[in-house]
Formats: C-alpha cells, sequence, structure tokens
C-alpha cells in the first residue's frame, strides 16, 4: 500500500473521530440546558406561575419562557452552567444578550399587543459535577437597559 494513501487515511480518521467527540460534548451540554429548562418550568409552576410558552422563537430570537405572575408577564431565560464554572449564569447575561432579548421581547409583543405589564427573570442553575444535585438561584425583574450590571 501507498504510504500517502495511509497517512491521509489516518488523518481523515483522526479528524472524523475529533468531529464526533466535538458534537457528543456539545450534545451533552444541550441535553443538560433541556434538563435545565424542565427544573425551572417545575419551580415556576410550584412558585403559582402560569407557563405560557416554552422556547418560543421568532426567527433567531428565542425565550426561553414565558409565563404569567398574577397580571404580570414574566420572560425567564434560563441559565445552566456546571458549579465551578468561574462565571455564573447570572454573569453570563452580558449587554449583548441583553440587547438579544430585548429585541425576542419586542417581537412577542408584537404579537401580543394587549400586554401592559412585563418585567424579565433569569433562573440560573448550578450543577454539582458527578452527581444530582443542582442549586437554583432565581433574579426577578431585572433591567434590561443598564449597562453594567443589573
Amino acid at each position: 500500500m501507498n504510504f500517502r494513501f495511509i497517512a491521509s487515511w489516518c488523518t481523515f480518521f483522526q479528524r472524523f473521530i475529533g468531529k464526533f467527540k466535538k458534537i457528543s460534548n456539545k450534545n451533552l451540554s444541550w441535553q443538560k440546558g433541556i434538563h435545565g429548562e424542565d427544573l425551572a418550568h417545575r419551580y415556576l409552576k410550584k412558585k403559582g406561575y402560569k407557563i405560557l410558552e416554552r422556547n418560543w422563537r421568532n426567527g433567531r430570537h428565542e425565550i426561553d419562557m414565558v409565563a404569567k405572575d398574577r397580571e404580570c408577564i414574566v420572560f425567564v431565560e434560563v441559565r445552566t452552567r456546571q458549579a465551578n464554572q468561574l462565571c455564573s449564569g447570572y454573569d453570563s447575561v452580558n449587554q449583548r444578550k441583553k440587547q438579544i432579548l430585548k429585541r425576542g421581547i419586542k417581537l412577542y409583543f408584537s404579537k401580543m399587543p394587549y400586554v401592559k405589564t412585563f418585567r424579565l427573570d433569569i433562573i440560573s442553575i448550578d450543577w454539582i459535577e458527578g452527581k444530582d444535585n443542582y442549586r437554583l438561584h432565581h433574579y426577578e425583574n431585572l433591567n434590561l437597559n443598564s449597562r453594567n450590571r443589573f
């Protein structure tokens, strides 16, 4: 057999396996995100919120959850992370993410013009690695207009 053929085959195989590993890691974090959204959903229902929509989409804008707390519409961003991360889920919502959320909320209002009061909440879920334990933090009524912190 030709040495170049074997070398190119090995390179192809290594790249293929590398892509497969990346996909499976991405899948794992996606599954954790879905599980975190399920935990947030159950938490909000226990608090008496009525869940109106999950994963509402309009184009590239997505809102994880839309709920109703009494007469107020609540837009919920769910962040799921490992507990030992440098940046918490709350801190990971930067100015760029706030602008994206603001545009998504405006699009939601264009379809639901009767809404008068609303707020943005963040639910941050910290996973403790290797266990089914987690810490859930609910931050209510966050400011979308601030440049620094909420």
